[in-house]
């Protein structure tokens, strides 16, 4: 508790020059993640397909505008593919899973220095899931399927400033229940997004 209470102070206690060093105004960025998901568990259950357990790899592409604190950002994220095998090891592509999503959220930044912020984001996913079949098509489950679908998102971070107009951001994100489908299969899974990244104010 007075680790939090010592955290709190420090964003209400920031200095005023903030506004002055780091005005409102246009942003864009690339962020990279590691992405992880409960959904290749669920494509197995279906299909029986084998997922080595790797992590996939994602992305974004944001953009917004800052007005002091407050912000709206839109984003374009990939959340990464996953590949199932006929059997384990050595076996074959039989299908895969691929997710994206876009994003339209507020965005709240509470500096700590001169060169640190804390930022939080929350908004609303616009999510596209696609099922591909790639061995023993053309019979259920074996039939390509996309599936779109509304979810939630949030996320916080730490922006670590380089420039006046430049910061490395360090955060965490999730678009929780994406929506899925195989054939008249569906089910909902979260994705968790650990992401470095970089953001061009203007």
């Amino acid at each position: 508790m007075k680790k939090w209470g010592l955290a709190l102070a420090l964003v209400l206690a920031a200095p005023s020059a903030w506004s002055q060093e780091q005005p409102g105004g246009l942003y864009i960025g690339l962020s990279g993640s590691a992405v992880y998901t409960d959904a290749a568990g669920s494509v197995e259950t279906i299909t029986g397909g084998f997922h080595d357990k790797s992590t996939p790899n994602g992305g974004k592409v944001f953009g917004g505008y800052m007005w002091d604190r407050w912000g709206m950002e839109f984003a374009y994220y990939y959340l990464g593919k996953y590949e199932f095998l006929n059997a384990p090891g050595t076996g074959q592509v039989q299908d895969t899973l691929e997710t994206q999503a876009f994003v339209v959220a507020a965005v709240y930044e509470a500096p700590l220095s001169s060169a640190l912020s804390l930022f939080a984001r929350g908004g609303i996913a616009f999510t596209h899931a696609q099922y591909d079949c790639k061995l023993g098509c053309g019979t259920a489950p074996y039939i390509d399927t996309k599936k779109t679908g509304l979810s939630g998102m949030w996320g916080a971070g730490l922006g670590v400033r380089l420039t006046q107009h430049t910061s490395v951001r360090l955060e965490y994100e999730h678009i929780g229940n994406v929506h899925h489908a195989i054939v008249d299969q569906e089910f909902t899974d979260g994705y968790d997004m650990y992401m470095v990244g970089l953001r061009l104010m203007f």
